[in-house]
């Protein structure tokens, strides 16, 4: 996968944090037919996301190595910094960062500079619904797109088989 490729299945996608949000996600993108590895540093919520067909990883470095997107769904922001400072020098070149915490938006967009300015691609993107609406697929979310927009559109389209996956500047996915 190059650096403008669409993400499309089979694409690798790693998911950072498999609680309530992370595992129904994870299991949509499985559905959607992407190639997803799940990670959490509770052994009891990567054996939940295994027990429940997902793919798991002992450690984030291999969770992420060959992942075309890693998605963070984690409870803080602190907790996505502490997650992405551990996982950073393991992303490919070419990897997509996919924050979809609730996270204070000052410290997200710090961390996405950061990201930026060593060469990888980072999307805001909190997501809300619930876990209902996430292991429906119809969970909102909102992108703050903080790469090229043009990139953000090619590369992470609809085609991610999830109607919270729709490229927009902060404002709410359309089905």
């Amino acid at each position: 996968m190059t650096a403008n490729s669409a993400i499309v299945p089979p694409a690798a996608v790693a998911v950072i944090g498999l609680g309530n949000m992370g595992v129904p996600m994870g299991l949509r993108l499985i559905k959607a037919g992407f190639t997803v590895t799940g990670f959490d540093v509770s052994e009891a919520a990567r054996q939940n996301f295994a027990a429940a067909g997902g793919r798991i990883a002992d450690h984030v470095a291999a969770a992420v190595t060959s992942a075309d997107v890693v998605v963070t769904l984690l409870p803080n922001g602190k907790i996505v910094r502490e997650a992405v400072n551990g996982l950073r020098e393991h992303l490919k070149s070419s990897a997509i960062v996919v924050d979809m915490s609730s996270s204070d938006p000052l410290g997200t967009r710090a961390l996405g500079a950061e990201l930026i300015a060593a060469g990888h691609a980072f999307v805001d993107a909190p997501v809300s619904g619930g876990v209902r609406r996430a292991a429906d697929g119809s969970s909102p979310s909102w992108w703050a797109v903080t790469m090229p927009p043009s990139t953000a559109s090619r590369r992470c389209s609809r085609r991610w088989g999830l109607r919270s996956f729709a490229p927009a500047r902060s404002a709410p996915a359309t089905p």
